[in-house]
C-alpha cells in the first residue's frame, strides 16, 4: 500500500490544526475571573484611600506654608523694585491669623510711597492709601477650611511687617503705633498645621520664621 501524499502547499500544511505539534487554541478570560480581578483592585483602593487623602491634605498644608513664606519674599522684592513700601499685615482672629500684602500708595495720585511711617496701616486694606495685592485667609478660604488648615502666629508675631525700598524691615505690634527695627534675636513665627476636626494636630507641622533680614525660612517637624 502506497503512503498517502499531502499535495497541499507547505503554508497550508503548517496552518492545519490537525497536524501534530500545532499550536493549541488560546483560552479566553472568563467573566468570573474578570470580576475577581476587579474586586481585588477595589479592595486595594479602599485600603489605600485614607493614606492617599492624608498625603494630599498634607501637601495642601505644605503649599500654604510656602504661600506664607512667598508673601514675605514678594513684599521685600516688590518694595525694592517698585519704590513703594510694602507691608504684610497679620490680623489674628481667635487662634487663626489672616495675612494681607499691602502696598503703600498716595491716596490722591496713586503713586508709591517709600516710607513705612507715612501710610496709616490699618486692618482695613481697602482704605485709601493702601493697595491690596494678596490675601491668605484660613478662616474664609474654603480650600483651607475644608482641609482644617490653620495658620497660628506666635505671641509676638501679630501686627505689621513693613519693607522699605532700601531693604529695611520694620515691625509694629498689633494695637501699637510704635515701629521698631528687629533685633538680632527677634523672629516672627507662623505655624501651619492640620487638625482632625476636633483640634488635635495631625501630619507635619511647618513653621515660617521671619528673621531680622526679612528673608523667610520654613522649618518642618513631625
Amino acid at each position: 500500500m502506497r503512503p498517502h501524499l499531502d499535495l497541499r502547499a507547505p503554508s497550508v500544511r503548517r496552518a492545519d490544526p490537525r497536524r501534530r505539534g500545532g499550536r493549541a487554541p488560546t483560552r479566553g478570560v472568563t467573566l468570573l475571573e474578570l470580576m475577581a480581578v476587579i474586586t481585588i483592585i477595589g479592595i486595594f483602593f479602599v485600603l489605600a484611600a485614607p493614606s492617599l487623602s492624608n498625603t494630599f491634605d498634607d501637601q495642601r498644608a505644605g503649599a500654604t506654608a510656602d504661600s506664607v513664606a512667598q508673601m514675605f519674599r514678594v513684599a521685600r522684592t516688590r518694595a525694592a523694585f517698585s519704590g513703594g513700601a510694602h507691608a504684610v499685615m497679620i490680623t489674628q482672629s481667635g487662634a487663626q491669623a489672616r495675612l494681607d500684602l499691602i502696598m503703600a500708595v498716595d491716596p490722591t495720585t496713586g503713586s508709591a510711597i517709600g516710607s513705612c511711617f507715612s501710610p496709616i496701616w490699618s486692618n482695613a486694606p481697602a482704605t485709601a492709601g493702601m493697595r491690596l495685592l494678596m490675601t491668605i485667609d484660613p478662616i474664609n478660604d474654603q480650600t483651607l477650611v475644608s482641609k482644617n488648615i490653620s495658620i497660628v502666629p506666635s505671641s509676638t508675631a501679630v501686627g505689621t511687617v513693613c519693607f522699605t525700598p532700601g531693604g529695611s524691615m520694620w515691625f509694629r505690634p498689633a494695637g501699637s503705633s510704635i515701629w521698631k527695627r528687629p533685633l538680632l534675636q527677634d523672629h516672627y513665627d507662623y505655624e501651619i498645621h492640620r487638625t482632625d476636626g476636633t483640634g488635635a494636630i495631625v501630619g507635619l507641622i511647618r513653621t515660617v520664621r521671619i528673621g531680622t533680614t526679612g528673608v523667610p525660612r520654613v522649618d518642618v517637624t513631625p
